[in-house]
């Protein structure tokens, strides 16, 4: 637990100091543009299915960001974002079955050039496809908010959650869905 803390002081304390409005020249980082391209991850995630009458399946899977941006211009444009293709499988208690989901989507940032790194608010959305041996399966359509609780172009950290909506079986497979995802690049 002591690690974690400090692991998080040691992001988030030099971002705090970096507070204010970026220059045109200005130097530090959080004020540079940032493309990082092909991050992995993974997520611990809970989907609440609406036609079960028990707990919620929960489960986890991988990710990977293809294109992952950081933009401090005064273009009037999203300064953070992100493309992503996901896969998980999901379990729940009293079933011997299990969820797979497949999605690919985007996220966008909600400020124009945050000059700080943590608690970072953004929404998104996402299309993909979701099977189950007696539920069925289906495409969906995944809209979603969140916020990075830490970003740093080597880790990001963040919480989201979303309703998603099937293309058939609507009244058993749609649901509300939440992760808690970690990303890394280590170039």
């Amino acid at each position: 637990m002591l690690s974690s803390c400090s692991l998080l002081v040691l992001l988030v304390a030099p971002a705090a100091a970096d507070a204010g409005p970026c220059a045109a020249d200005d130097a530090r980082d959080v004020c540079q543009e940032l493309t990082m391209s092909m991050m992995p991850g993974g997520f611990a995630s809970a989907f609440a299915a609406n036609g079960r009458e028990s707990k919620p399946f929960v489960g986890g899977g991988v990710h990977l960001a293809p294109r992952f941006w950081w933009s401090q211009t005064d273009a009037h444009k999203a300064s953070l974002g992100a493309l992503f293709v996901e896969a998980a499988l999901y379990r729940a208690r009293a079933d011997a079955d299990s969820l797979a989901a497949f999605d690919l989507g985007g996220t966008l940032g909600f400020e124009r050039n945050p000059t700080r790194r943590f608690l970072l608010p953004y929404f998104g959305g996402a299309l993909g496809y979701l099977t189950h041996k007696t539920m069925g399966a289906s495409s969906f359509v995944y809209a979603l908010g969140g916020l990075h609780l830490i970003w740093h172009p080597n880790l990001t950290l963040a919480l989201q959650a979303g309703y998603l909506f099937p293309f058939h079986h609507v009244d058993v497979l749609r649901g509300a869905r939440v992760d808690l995802s970690a990303r890394f690049s280590l170039w």
